[in-house]
Parts: structure tokens; sequence; C-alpha cells
């Protein structure tokens, strides 16, 4: 037998070992097959081992019959034979019984010199048998542990997400909303004793705690009516409803980096842990009201639901969690006192309250703190101003400046309404002339000037005033004052508000003014065009929530319908040029939206008289 291939193999694992050994046992003589077949029928093996056990019973023979005597040989056929899957006490013992009876009677004559040399051998076999058993166990140990410990950290997470969320909604619940606050409150206090040490004095320290980096920001809020969504429509309606809000405030929140949590029922919380001010929180918590009164789609139907909201601004100063929660409760219950869709912030020194406001906006009127801006529309085909919508700023003198949607829904539900809707027709119309008399230009043959493509101003009047006998005497007064073309002005009112004047004339007498009645955030309502084709409408403004959605068969019936009936359609809420160019594909007529108010375009709102310099400059103001 050549001895170069055994040797080689003198150093080498017990897995390369094994195949080296197979690979000898294929050529071996007949000493190691009658050894591989007396070993693989003490161990209960099959045929299929028997090349295997071969090998081993080779790389055995030649270690015995070397000169210089290598134990490590006989170490990797222990180790081979444990990786091999053969293991447990019996085989390791059945395995030494049969090498140690029939190796010597395969010798014959040569074994008793050799019989010493086994001895040794099989030890360093049994060796290394045992050593690659406690190796694999140590690594199943090991495998185990850790997927134990992968096991209970998963089971840790799960549990500790359970115990911090709300499982319906996915969002944090009150008790990961109070350790949130006060880890907020505990930051800012502790931002504020190192911005007072900075300081030196006790004036210091008292302006580093009033400092906007140690105060918090909650907006606690309650729905309007949902048990009634329950009685009616279900609890899992309620769910979905639920489910939906979640998502709106979630979102809204996280958009301005605020934790968005449901601490029971109905009932969510907006925590702001670094503040953006009182006017940041207000302007906040409009828009998630804003949000939460879109119409949601329930597999019981279209919902619309409300919901009020109490507002606290605080300086970190723990321990003051659940005082801050009470505080904002406490203007939640105002707000809901006042009616559904309405806020309130929490009376400190300084600030106001929501029972305030009908008479503040009266005040805020007659001391001039309101302004108009306006938002433009352009045409889809052209590109060019088509008209701008009117909307109201309030410079408030304690929350700062407030958008429409903070003090809109505060004048709807009182008796201010009326006074604030004049103003805006009195101002509204006074710039719209402004804008006719800009874009007159002297005629060709004569000079003297003419009418030329003035934009129309649109003013959003709210639903109620719609069925107040006296609107189209005061829209008559206002355009008479003014000297405004009456085909330049138009009125827009939501689906519900046209709904709700099913029996009224009102709608009819402003149209015989001359003037554009719009039905706005069309799609949404109840109206549809079932109303538009028995009202004098002239054009529909798409929710922006159908812009989003982009569905080409709603919007193209929209569309198709509308202009059979001669109502022209706007799009609102386009946000860049492939959605304005799709819209225009499927029929709309004009769109606004922040595509067409980005920078090196137009501002997101503009003053009247950047509108009128525009026009005078250029002739004609297009988008691009």
């Amino acid at each position: 037998m050549a001895k170069g291939a055994p040797n080689e193999a003198r150093e080498l694992p017990g897995a390369v070992l094994l195949a080296a050994g197979t690979a000898a046992g294929t050529a071996a003589g007949s000493l190691e097959a009658q050894l591989a077949e007396a070993w693989a029928g003490a161990l209960g093996a099959g045929t299929k081992a028997r090349p295997f056990l071969t090998g081993l019973s080779a790389t055995l023979l030649s270690s015995l019959r070397d000169s210089r005597l290598e134990p490590r040989r006989a170490a990797g056929v222990g180790q081979a034979l444990a990786d091999a899957d053969f293991a447990g006490a019996e085989v390791l013992g059945q395995s030494l019984r049969v090498l140690s009876l029939r190796v010597p009677e395969l010798l014959g004559d040569a074994a008793a010199a050799l019989v010493p040399r086994l001895s040794e051998l099989l030890g360093a076999l049994a060796n290394g048998y045992v050593q690659a058993l406690r190796d694999r166990t140590l690594a199943e140990q090991e495998a185990i542990r850790r997927a134990e410990a992968d096991e209970q950290r998963t089971l840790s997470e799960t549990l500790f997400h359970q115990a911090t969320h709300d499982p319906l909604t996915g969002l944090p619940n009150r008790a990961a909303l109070f350790s949130r606050l006060g880890a907020a409150l505990s930051a800012g206090e502790a931002r504020g004793a190192g911005e007072a040490r900075g300081a030196g004095d006790a004036r210091g320290a008292g302006e580093a705690r009033g400092a906007g980096g140690g105060r918090v920001g909650l907006c606690y809020l309650d729905l309007d009516g949902f048990k009634a969504v329950n009685d009616r429509h279900g609890h899992d309606a309620g769910d979905q409803l639920l489910v939906t809000v979640a998502e709106r405030i979630g979102r809204a929140a996280r958009a301005r980096g605020a934790l968005a949590a449901r601490i029971g029922g109905d009932e969510f919380v907006v925590l702001a842990e670094s503040s953006p001010g009182l006017t940041g929180l207000i302007t906040l918590t409009s828009d998630i009201l804003a949000e939460v009164s879109q119409p949601i789609r329930l597999a019981a139907g279209r919902i619309s639901i409300t919901a009020c909201a109490g507002i606290v601004e605080s300086a970190a100063r723990p321990p003051g969690a659940a005082s801050i929660v009470a505080d904002a409760d406490a203007a939640l219950y105002e707000a809901k006192s006042s009616g559904p869709g309405r806020w309130a912030v929490h009376g400190t020194a300084g600030h106001g309250r929501l029972s305030s406001f009908p008479a503040s906006i009266r005040g805020g009127l007659e001391r001039g703190e309101f302004r108009t801006e306006y938002r433009p529309v352009f045409g889809l085909a052209d590109g060019e101003l088509r008209g701008a919508e009117a909307v109201p700023r309030w410079n408030h003198p304690a929350f700062g400046e407030l958008p429409a949607d903070a003090f809109g829904p505060l004048a709807e539900g009182s008796g201010v309404a009326a006074q604030l809707t004049r103003w805006m027709l009195e101002t509204a119309c006074r710039d719209a002339r402004a804008w006719q008399e800009a874009a007159r230009r002297p005629a060709e043959d004569s000079g003297a000037p003419e009418d030329g493509a003035a934009p129309y101003v649109s003013v959003r009047v709210p639903g109620g005033q719609l069925t107040r006998p006296d609107l189209a005497g005061q829209v008559a007064a206002v355009l008479g004052e003014s000297g405004l073309t009456p085909a330049l002005l138009q009125l827009e009112f939501d689906e519900a508000a046209i709904a709700d004047a099913l029996g009224s004339d009102e709608l009819r007498r402003l149209s015989g003014l001359g003037v554009r009645v719009a039905a706005g955030g069309f799609g949404t309502g109840s109206a549809g065009f079932r109303y538009l084709s028995v009202f004098p409408v002239a054009g529909v403004s798409l929710h922006e929530s159908l812009t989003a959605e982009l569905s080409e068969p709603v919007i193209s019936a929209v569309t198709g319908l509308a202009h059979t009936l001669g109502v022209t359609v706007t799009a609102t809420g386009v946000r860049d040029a492939a959605q304005a160019r799709q819209l225009a594909r499927l029929g709309c007529d004009s769109a606004q939206g922040p595509y067409f108010t980005r920078p090196g375009r137009w501002s997101g709102r503009v003053p009247a008289s950047r509108i009128a310099a525009l026009i005078r400059t250029a002739g004609a103001v297009t988008a691009a």
C-alpha cells in the first residue's frame, strides 16, 4: 500500500479526513473492507455507510503500520465518526470493541507487535470522538441560548408594544403618552436649568425657563357624535371610523414631528414635545380638525364626523404631566360646550378662551386685524390666470396669525358669520375691481380703454348664510359700492349648503345678479349632479381628496357630466406638473395648488396688489 496518500492527511481536520478516508477506502484492499464490514455490522449501519467506514478503516490501519505513530490521525477518525452523526455512548463503545477485536484478527502474526500501538490509537479515536460531541453540544447549546434570547427579546418587545400601544388603531396609548410627556418635561426642565446656570443670575434663569426649548404643547381631541355612529351603524363601523381617524391624526402629527396617541374611546392626544408656540399649535390643531372632518368611506357607507380640541402650551415643569393633560381636557370641555368642530386654548395669562372668540372676531374686524390674501387659479389649457380665491387671515393679538381654518368654524357657529362674510365680500370685490381696472387696455382704433381678461375673485360663503333671505341683497349692495362687474364675482358654497337650499330661491336670486355660483369641495358631500341640474351653478371645485386619488374613471365622469350641464371644473391641491397634465387630459378646466405656488412662481398666498401689478406689466398672468 502506498503510504504517501495517508501521510498527507495527518494534519487535516476530521471533515477533510472523512473525504480523504472515503477516497482511500475506494481503493482499499480486503483488510480495510473486512474491517469496515465488521464495523458497520456492529453499528447496525446499512450498506451506504460502508464506503465511509472503509475510508476510516484504511486511515486507522495506515496509522497503525506507519513507522511514526500519529494519534492525531486516529483522533480525526473519531471526529469524522461523530460529524457523520454516528453519535452516542453505544456507538463509541461498539466501535472500540469491534476495532480492538477485529484488527488483531485481520493482522494475524503482526498483531502482537502492534497491540500497544492499536490501544494508543483507539484511545486517541475515543478522545477525538468525545471532543467532537462536546464541541457539537456546545454549539447546539449556544444556538439554543441565542434562539431563546431572540425569542425572549421578541416576546419582550411584543409585550412592551402591547403595553404601550392601542390594539385597535396601533397608536401609542395613555401609558406611552404620559411616559413621553414626562420625559419631555424632564428634558425641558434640564435644558432650562442649564440655560439658567449659563445666564448667571436669577433674571436669566427665569428667561431660560420660559424659552421655547423648555415648553411642551398638547392638543386633546374628542370626536363629536361618535356614539350616534355606533348606535346607527354598529360597533364594527365605529371601529373602522376610529382606525381611519387615527391614521389621519397620526399622519398630521408626524408631519410636524409630534406624537399622536389614543387614550381611550374616541379621545386622542397630540403631543409636541418641543412646542412650536401657541400659534403653531393652533395651526396644527386646525389642520387636524380639517382632516378629521373629511368624509370617511366605510362598509356602512360614507360618514362625516367632526371633532373638538383643547389646547395647552406650557413650560416644562415636572411633575406636571397629569395637570397639563387635565388642563387640555378642561379646554376640550369648553370647546365642546360651544358646538361641534371647535377648539379652545386653556386659559393662561394673556391668552383668551373660545367663548370670547365671536366677540373677538367682531373686535378684530373693527380694529383692522383681518386681511385677505389670494390663491391663484390657472387655466390648465393655456396656463393663464383665471381667478383668485380670497383667503382671510387674522392677526390675533394673543394667538398670532391664524389661518381661516382656525377661526372659520367658530364664526360659522355664531352670529358673527354674517359680519365676517360681509367684510370678505367688500374686501374681495374692492380688490377685484382694481384688477378689472388693471386689465383695461386702450382700443387699437380709438385709444379708449376697453375691458381685458380680468380674473374673477372667489369668496367662500358659509353654508348657513345661504338660507338667509338677505344674502342676495347684501351681494347686490357690495357690487354697487365697489363697481365690480358681477360676472367677476364667484360665490362658493359647499355641497351640503346647496342641498339644504333645495327649497330656497336665494341661489336663483344670486344668479340673477349675474354673479357666478360654484360648489366647493365637490365629491365629498351629498348634493352631486342631481342638484347641479336644478340650481344655476356655474362651476365646481373638486375636493383635494379626488385630486390626490386621481381616479381617472371618477374624474372623467365628473368632468363629462359637468360639461354637459355647462359647468366648469376646477381641481384643487395640484402638486406637480404630471398631475396637472393628467387632470387637463381628464377634462378639468382650471386648477390651483402647491404646483402653481412653488418658489420661483407664485408664493402660496399673494396680496391683491401682486395680482394687479402683474396684470399691468404683463397683460396676462400665467402659471409659468
